[in-house]
């Protein structure tokens, strides 16, 4: 009996059928979990214990560990955010950690409030080391 070896190659394809080259989607080296719609007071209540609270995590999904640092921008004038640990204000941000991570971030408003509405909010997550920023919009509710 003759034996044949067999071999098995498998390839990326880089073509579709009409000869175009085709481009592999890049996975996301990290995600930014936890944004949400949401809203806050402007009654005159206006004390950051009074705040409205949003988790979020980042988390890598690749090997290479770098650090990522975490902005808001757009706030209507009169919204304040900043991080919370252990019940306490810790810092106004921008924020960096090295995934995996979580932030607490809490917003208020200040006396006066801005004008009741829905304003569309900026999180920008950046990778430190290599300057690449990713972007997602959440809506802020401003209500009495």
């Amino acid at each position: 009996m003759l034996a044949v070896p067999l071999v098995l190659c498998g390839c990326n394809k880089t073509t579709n059928n009409n000869n175009t080259t085709v481009q592999p989607t890049p996975v996301a080296a990290y995600t930014v979990d936890g944004l949400v719609d949401f809203a806050v007071s402007s009654s005159a209540s206006h004390a950051w214990n009074t705040a409205v609270y949003m988790p979020i995590t980042v988390t890598y999904h690749d090997s290479a560990q770098s650090p990522v640092q975490i902005s808001i921008s757009n706030l209507p004038t009169g919204v304040n955010v900043a991080s919370v640990t252990s019940g306490y204000l810790s810092s106004y941000g921008p924020w960096t950690g090295t995934p995996t991570f979580s932030l607490s971030l809490a917003f208020w408003t200040n006396w006066p409030g801005p004008t009741n509405g829905t304003y569309p909010v900026t999180m920008t997550a950046k990778n430190v080391s290599t300057g690449a920023t990713k972007t997602f919009q959440f809506n802020l509710e401003i209500k009495s």
